[in-house]
């Protein structure tokens, strides 16, 4: 059979057999394929093939191959010792029929074989490096998708004795499916109206965008002539990108194709009919009482020269509609609108209307939360008459005759009521108070009817004081007219008690006749000062305040003869201690030359002297009241 080899060498097929007499190639059809009958080299030697895993490999992708694409494939054999290493590879379907196109890479150790439809080794190509021997080839896919392609190989291990004896076989096999087409696979948004400027976010399937740019059309399915293509078209992915269109109001409505370059996505994008509509309005809420003005928006609305009617119609009450006092459109799609919400108006959601467009709920009129917000002046004294001016917010005076009135803060029932109330406007009254004199001092709460304005005022403590007593000095037994001046004083409509105390330790009191009151800060009175009353510094009194030695009473010289027989002093200058001669109890006082007591006391025969040890170096008036008498001696003090 050697021999028959030799002979025959034109005849040769390339075949998965690598005999050491085929060592120029296999006759073909021994790839161990279906299609080949699964005959291997085991037909000329003995034994069985031994599968092989991973012997057949390429660079078609994981993800398939793809029709008309050509790839790489190489075959890989390894065998201990082996001599010489022959192949023989082919491609199928499924079904058993030679699939694709092989093509040469290598022509010195590769050659095509079984009519081309299987590539073997040549002589050149059956020698091993060591105990491995590769080959490469180029393999073209069919044009169409066929399935699934499965590659078959066979593989001669031969010992190189010169026969079949101690070859051993080998087969190996790689399945490989098709890859997916590329396609569309969806769109987003999927409609649009008529007039919109929509971006659309295509997405692809096995699609290789990047570093392309693509040709993105939306093609109308009832009229394929009507193509609108895209502004703009940016890539993001292999298999996402984004087009800018802008759709013409007078595009058809209905189905359209999305394309990008040859691929479709029929039917998957609508134009929709342009429908005039009101999209917003700003702002979208008022308060009762105000005059808003709105900003209203619309989409596919034509007002320009147009005259809308633009109304608002309560939610809760449709019967209760405002209508804009003004409206001046600025465009197709935009106009303002003046509105004046009464003070009554309902609160709540309210209905914008344009003509026969309704916003609906889209407005709200927001009830008025009426507060009081200052008052001037904040303070007044106790016993005047001030004129607070009250403002207010979102309140409502004008025509009606607001209660005014002051309250304690942290005493309710202490409440000051104002005295006459003038409205000037809404929002501000001026209310005139009358502030007793002797209101309570501190922070008040302002009330105008059931609003507080709280702590807001407060009465400032007033200090009333005596000033001055015109004329300020009368003799003993002399009646006297006075004016008395007071600061601070609340005199009128009052009757006040009027005295003159004398400043001592025995304190005689005159009470004032014929008290008339002149003002707050002046009254007069008649004082008849009593022939024994005291000489010497009296305090002035009205009701509870004091003119502390504001008044004097000075002596009468008409000194009687009891008085001048029987009240005597001795010694005279004294030093420590001066007796009173006399039969009668006696009042003694002493004063300083400048009329100011330092010593009263009472005395009577054999009294044991009056000390005046503590007293100063100097001269002293003495007064002596006794039995009805009075005498006054000056004293030496040594």
């Amino acid at each position: 059979m050697k021999i028959v080899y030799r002979i025959l060498p034109a005849f040769f097929i390339p075949a998965v057999l690598v005999l050491f007499a085929y060592s120029t190639g296999s006759p073909g059809g021994k790839s161990g394929s279906p299609g080949d009958g699964n005959a291997n080299c085991t037909q000329c030697h003995s034994g069985t093939p031994t599968a092989q895993t991973g012997w057949i490999t390429s660079n078609i992708p994981g993800s398939g191959y793809t029709p008309g694409q050509t790839y790489q494939i190489t075959a890989t054999g390894t065998h201990s010792g082996v001599v010489k290493f022959g192949f023989e590879l082919t491609a199928e379907t499924s079904a058993g029929v030679k699939t694709g196109t092989f093509a040469i890479t290598d022509a010195a150790r590769t050659q095509l074989t079984n009519s081309n439809h299987a590539v073997t080794h040549t002589a050149a190509g059956n020698v091993p490096s060591g105990n491995t021997n590769t080959w490469t080839m180029n393999w073209t896919a069919p044009a169409s998708n066929v399935g699934q392609i499965r590659f078959y190989a066979a593989f001669n291990a031969a010992n190189g004795n010169g026969n079949t004896s101690g070859d051993v076989i080998y087969t190996s096999n790689l399945f490989v499916n098709a890859a997916s087409p590329p396609a569309l696979v969806s769109v987003s948004p999927t409609s649009a109206v008529q007039g919109s400027s929509p971006v659309l976010t295509i997405t692809g399937q096995n699609t290789s965008w990047v570093g392309t740019t693509p040709s993105v059309r939306l093609r109308n399915v009832a009229v394929p002539a009507q193509i609108i293509t895209a502004s703009s078209v940016t890539v993001n992915s292999n298999t996402v990108l984004h087009a800018n269109f802008t759709i013409s109001i007078s595009a058809s409505t209905g189905l359209w194709d999305v394309l990008v370059d040859d691929l479709v996505l029929p039917s998957a994008f609508t134009v929709n009919a342009a429908v005039p509509a009101l999209i917003a309005v700003n702002p979208d809420f008022a308060d009762q009482g105000s005059s808003p003005t709105l900003a209203i928006s619309g989409e596919n609305t034509n007002w320009n020269g147009t005259n809308p009617v633009v109304r608002l119609r309560n939610v809760d009450t449709p019967s209760e509609i405002l209508t804009a006092s003004n409206v001046v459109v600025n465009s197709n799609t935009q106009l303002h609108a003046d509105f004046a919400i009464p003070a009554n108006a309902s609160a709540g959601l309210w209905d914008v209307l344009v003509d026969n467009l309704t916003l609906a709920s889209s407005f709200s009129v927001l009830a008025l939360t009426q507060e009081l917000v200052s008052v001037n002046p904040a303070q007044g004294d106790q016993g005047t008459n001030p004129s607070l001016t009250v403002t207010g917010s979102n309140t409502m005076w004008t025509g009606t005759s607001p209660l005014v009135r002051l309250r304690k803060t942290g005493n309710p029932a202490d409440v000051i009521t104002s005295t006459a109330v003038t409205v000037n406007n809404n929002t501000q009254l001026v209310a005139d108070f009358a502030l007793a004199p002797n209101a309570t001092v501190g922070t008040y709460d302002l009330l105008v009817d059931d609003l507080v304005l709280s702590a807001s005022f407060t009465v400032i403590e007033v200090v009333q004081t005596l000033v001055s007593i015109s004329p300020d000095v009368a003799i003993q037994g002399e009646s006297v007219m006075v004016t008395i001046m007071g600061s601070n004083t609340f005199w009128e409509g009052t009757s006040p008690a009027v005295s003159l105390v004398f400043n001592g330790s025995l304190p005689p009191t005159i009470e004032a006749q014929n008290v008339v009151v002149m003002g707050n800060h002046q009254l007069s009175a008649q004082f008849d000062i009593p022939l024994d009353a005291p000489v010497g510094l009296w305090n002035v009194v009205v009701n509870d305040l004091q003119l502390v030695e504001g008044f004097t009473v000075t002596l009468f010289e008409d000194i009687n003869t009891f008085a001048d027989n029987n009240l005597n002093i001795y010694p005279n200058p004294a030093t420590e201690k001066f007796w009173v001669n006399t039969t009668q109890p006696a009042v003694l006082r002493i004063f300083e030359m400048k009329g100011r007591l330092v010593l009263e006391t009472r005395v009577e025969n054999g009294h044991p002297g009056v000390d005046v040890s503590t007293l100063n170096k100097g001269v002293y008036v003495v007064e002596i009241q006794s039995n009805g008498a009075r005498k006054t001696v000056k004293l030496v003090v040594k």
